[in-house]
């Protein structure tokens, strides 16, 4: 049953607020002030960041007229990226207000449930209305005179919590599922440090080489005139963006489509076992690194991304080489190099490249090394597909959830907590019926070279997010 539709402008209560945050210069703004100013970077999509750290004091505050924030507001981007997220402001220390680009939304509804709001604010059929009405060419923004006009399905309040409980347990997964890549990276870098330890300072003393003395060659790649568009398939030749190498993890999708053949081309053609490098960036993403473990084919290296080409003598292993050159330190050390003139984007050239200094641990110590960072990515890779799998289950439920598609009959209107933190880090989409428990599980060991074993072993279905995740979640 199709949901009644409703302006944002008609849930607000009288008493309730509908508002854009305060503004307040950089000379308001005091580091050692007792009121926090809540910024842009501390708005994500249904979570709170919380990445600022700017302040202001109370008397500048009340000389502003600032709205403080509740904990309960639901904070609204009205700038990207992407434009139009929001969140739930969460309990905090101390009087808080937040800028002018943020609009703060305190319904005061007893009709309406702030959990659901924030889900339907954040979909994508709200965003595409945002992003319709947004103005600004340079820095595009919604004005609180359009959010107004945003129309949102508002279902009677049971549905409302029901749905944002249901969006809120898959959420929940993959905000753990994150987390479990995440924790897998510290892990790595862990391991790389207890192995190798710090490779600037070197203190284990191993031997040191130029990077020109362990390889034989760097190519060089080429950007020619492309599409806006990704290439579309494997028979469509593509270039890779910056991007595809940016997190220093190969990501195929980052590309743009090339018309016509360029088989003339397959020598920088992107291979299994390549070692890419940004020659090119910002200061900050320049001298990004990834190895690529499997690539789909006619990809072709853009100009800004070398591939390092490691000598079958020199005694490297190239996933040791990798998570060398993405190492905090040593990566921070190869940034230095770059140069260019004002106004550009920093450079890294070859021969700058070739001669910086690494450390060169025995061949058996990078092996085992190796041997870790194989079994740490395949588990990854188990985890990357279970995450897209959520991401996709939470899209197909939110859209069925706004449509009135859902037989929400079958959802509780409250959920047991199941992500608690233990050493084995587990994942759970549990119920009121102990049948109905559907577990994945991750053991992660203290940091010890060579010994990471994986538990994992997902239920592969013909459509896990109709078929399988769904029907799990309900007793």
């Amino acid at each position: 049953m199709k949901k009644p539709i409703v302006k944002i402008s008609n849930i607000i209560a009288k008493n309730g607020v509908f508002t854009d945050g305060d503004w307040v210069e950089s000379k308001d703004q005091d580091p050692l002030g007792d009121v926090r100013l809540i910024q842009l970077a501390d708005i994500g999509e249904r979570r709170f960041i919380n990445k600022s750290n700017r302040r202001l004091t109370s008397a500048k505050a009340k000389e502003l007229r600032c709205t403080y924030l509740n904990e309960g507001d639901i904070l609204l981007a009205r700038m990207p990226d992407p434009l139009g997220r929001c969140c739930l402001f969460p309990k905090m220390s101390g009087l808080c207000v937040t800028v002018v680009d943020i609009c703060i939304i305190r319904p005061n509804n007893p009709e309406v449930d702030l959990g659901y709001l924030v889900h339907v604010l954040n979909d994508k059929s709200t965003r595409i209305q945002m992003e319709t009405l947004a103005t600004g060419t340079t820095r595009t923004r919604i004005s609180r005179g359009n959010l107004v006009n945003i129309q949102i399905p508002l279902p009677p309040l049971e549905d409302q919590v029901r749905i944002s409980h249901l969006l809120g347990r898959v959420e929940g997964l993959i905000a753990q599922r994150k987390k479990d890549l995440s924790q897998l990276d510290q892990l790595l870098k862990s391991v790389f440090l207890e192995m190798f330890g710090d490779p600037v300072r070197n203190e284990k003393g191993w031997e040191k080489k130029r990077i020109g003395d362990i390889l034989d060659n760097i190519d060089s790649g080429w950007s020619p005139q492309c599409e806006a568009r990704k290439s579309q398939s494997h028979d469509e030749w593509g270039v890779l963006k910056l991007g595809a190498v940016t997190s220093c993890e190969y990501n195929a999708d980052e590309n743009k489509a090339l018309i016509g053949d360029y088989n003339s081309k397959s020598k920088i053609e992107v291979r299994n076992g390549d070692l890419l490098f940004t020659r090119k960036n910002t200061y900050e993403l320049v001298a990004a690194c990834a190895y690529v473990f499997k690539t789909r084919p006619r990809l072709l290296m853009p100009d800004l991304i070398f591939r390092l080409v490691i000598k079958t003598d020199s005694k490297i292993n190239p996933l040791y080489l990798w998570k060398l050159l993405t190492n905090k330190a040593q990566r921070k050390a190869i940034q230095s190099l770059a140069g260019g003139a004002s106004g550009s984007m920093p450079n890294i050239s070859k021969a700058k490249l070739l001669q910086q200094l690494i450390p060169v641990p025995r061949q058996t110590l990078q092996n085992k090394f190796a041997s870790i960072v194989e079994k740490t990515e395949s588990t990854k890779s188990s985890y990357q597909r279970t995450l897209a799998d959520l991401e996709t289950l939470y899209g197909a439920l939110s859209q069925k959830a706004f449509q009135g598609e859902l037989d929400l009959s079958r959802v509780p209107t409250h959920f047991e907590s199941q992500l608690r933190p233990t050493t084995t880090i587990t994942s759970s989409v549990t119920d009121q019926a102990e049948s109905a428990t559907h577990k994945v599980d991750l053991q992660v060991h203290p940091v010890k070279p060579g010994r990471i074993k994986s538990g994992f072993n997902p239920k592969k279905t013909a459509n896990p997010v109709q078929s399988d995740l769904f029907n799990k979640m309900l007793p």
